[in-house]
């Protein structure tokens, strides 16, 4: 076969498109940090950008300078919804995302502890009994607009509740307001360190630590290197795939139920030729006579 006049115009461009397609396809397996040029985007709270994004970013500074990062709040409920359609990169958060596209990766773990200003009354206090605790008043810090943390869950087996009389989203305004008043919030114990407050341990037992946990196949370590860029092109690959998969059984169910309606069409049309044909002449003659 030869080609046409309309081949022989296009070959040289479609050959460019494809080596185009093939080279992108080449680059998004290998990952080089030093000559990469990528946003990536994560969910983290304000906590954790306060005490995880500065050091991560003055190392991924240093091994990939054309890289940049995009901190934001995914909602937990759209976490899944968000890494598959690329939106996100990474989420880091506590693992009580149960979807099973997700793949988690334990980061870091920390425990509870009652923080206080230094001349906070307790504070000179090394325990504290459930009484005082109770006793005191609190700010909760939740993403979420209403709800109960581990805390309050713990004491409402117990038949308790402690006295909330502040409730945010972000860390960095509660150690503001403990500074200059005497509440007191349940926070990570790093938390606790990392603004230089007093701490005591928390008088209910049965709360379990915080765990911390990336929503993506990387390694524990953040380390932009081969494996982690590999790890990740595979998750995004089964993400796609995953995509591609619900849209063909889409179309195949759309396809059955076009199938369906056509044969339910086709018999009406010829229950109506033959109503046409048969029936109503009859009916017609009938009438007449």
């Amino acid at each position: 076969m030869l080609p046409t006049p309309l081949a022989q115009n296009i070959i040289t461009p479609v050959r460019s498109a494809l080596q185009l397609l093939r080279g992108s396809v080449h680059d998004s397996r290998v990952f080089d940090p030093a000559n990469a040029h990528k946003t990536f985007r994560l969910s983290m709270t304000d906590l954790s950008e306060d005490t995880l994004l500065p050091a991560t970013f003055q190392r991924l500074h240093k091994l990939a300078p054309n890289v940049r990062i995009e901190s934001l709040l995914a909602r937990r409920r759209e976490t899944a919804k968000e890494l598959a359609a690329g939106h996100l990169d990474f989420a880091i958060d506590v693992p009580l995302n149960s979807d099973p596209q997700l793949l988690h990766t334990k980061l870091l773990e920390d425990r509870y502890v009652c923080a206080m200003r230094k001349g906070h009354p307790l504070a000179s206090h090394k325990k504290i009994s459930l009484e005082q605790y109770l006793a005191t008043q609190h700010i909760h810090i939740s993403s979420r607009r209403s709800g109960l943390g581990p805390v309050d869950l713990a004491l409402g087996k117990m038949g308790l509740q402690r006295n909330i009389v502040l409730r945010s989203q972000h860390y960095l305004m509660a150690q503001t307001v403990l500074q200059n008043t005497d509440l007191t919030i349940t926070a990570p114990a790093r938390f606790v360190a990392h603004y230089n407050l007093h701490s005591v341990e928390l008088p209910i037992a049965g709360i379990a630590p915080i765990e911390s946990c990336f929503g993506t196949p990387v390694p524990t370590k953040i380390q932009l290197t081969a494996g982690c860029a590999s790890n990740y092109c595979k998750w995004r690959s089964r993400s796609v795939k995953l995509q591609q998969a619900k849209k063909t059984a889409y179309s195949a169910q759309r396809l059955r139920q076009t199938k369906t309606f056509c044969k339910k069409s086709a018999i009406r049309c010829a229950l109506s030729a033959m109503y046409c044909s048969w029936v109503k002449p009859l009916r017609f003659k009938g009438f007449r006579s």
